[in-house]
């Protein structure tokens, strides 16, 4: 079992919220420019015929994308810093620590998804079934959507809205693709880990309270769940490559300045550096954060 020195805790924790920080600060700068240079993924995709007419949420479509990233990719950050504050809480809590990793991968998931679309129509696919899919549950059940910022009560029923949006596909010959959380999560961590599927599989069984996983964190001196050096160093790192593939690939996407992306690699490097003395990379991880930035 591994035995970190207080220090190199220190330093990892550090290293998690330098990470989330100057990825947020890097992908917020990106979507919230005005307008995306022309040359960039972004920009050609804004000028598509596609994006000339408003779409099922009366917004163009282009612009329904860049809502649902900012929305998610803040999601994601937002769950790093809970990851941050309880790696470093006395408390040693296990199970919430595997619940916010999850779900800041998730979250990015669902952006890397986004930011890899190869053309306009497939990305409305994309954030459509987003959209539609997300919502099945609350349909059901009659529940109402509140368009914001119009409208300061819920009004429409979702059910309805959803129709909408599957009409407003199939006018425009567009299909909608059921994409499951798990599989966006897992496609993220394969960029990063050969194999996406285990790694998602402890987090959301330890999430999730089951047995087969938290017995792994079960002390029998304290009759009580407590996280590991193992653990608290595989999470954070989960996080910190999950972010740092989103982050680039989305702030290239939307042509980020270069000055921008400079500031972000080096804050990227100098967290390799602070980490570098106790984390043993996987052989071929230079190979995959190459393959990423390139793809």
């Amino acid at each position: 079992m591994l035995t970190m020195e207080a220090r190199d805790r220190q330093e990892l924790t550090s290293g998690l919220l330098r990470v989330v920080l100057a990825s947020q600060r890097l992908m917020r700068g990106a979507l919230y420019a005005d307008w995306p240079p022309i040359s960039s993924w972004a920009g050609q995709l804004a000028t598509d015929p596609l994006n000339a007419e408003p779409g099922w949420d009366r917004n163009h479509p282009f612009r329904t994308v860049q809502l649902a990233l900012r929305t998610t990719t803040e999601s994601a950050c937002q769950h790093g810093l809970a990851l941050f504050e309880m790696s470093r809480s006395k408390r040693e809590l296990a199970v919430p620590l595997a619940t916010v990793t999850r779900g800041s991968i998730e979250a990015l998931g669902r952006a890397y998804w986004l930011v890899t679309a190869p053309d306009m129509r497939d990305l409305v696919s994309r954030v459509a079934s987003l959209e539609f899919y997300d919502m099945e549950y609350p349909a059901k059940y009659g529940q109402r959507l509140r368009r914001l910022p119009v409208e300061t009560e819920p009004m429409t029923l979702i059910s309805e809205y959803r129709e909408e949006l599957k009409a407003w596909l199939h006018a425009r010959g567009l299909e909608l693709v059921k994409r499951g959380t798990t599989a966006l999560a897992t496609a993220l961590l394969e960029v990063s880990y050969g194999d996406g599927r285990v790694v998602y599989s402890d987090l959301s069984a330890a999430a999730h309270g089951q047995g087969w996983a938290t017995a792994n964190f079960y002390s029998f001196d304290t009759t009580r769940l407590q996280r590991d050096d193992t653990m608290l160093l595989a999470y954070c790192m989960y996080l910190i490559e999950s972010m740092r593939t989103v982050a680039l690939r989305l702030a290239v996407a939307f042509g980020a300045t270069d000055s921008d992306l400079d500031r972000w690699r080096q804050a990227m490097d100098q967290v390799d550096k602070m980490i570098g003395a106790f984390v043993k990379p996987a052989p071929d991880r230079a190979e995959r954060r190459a393959a990423a930035e390139s793809s």
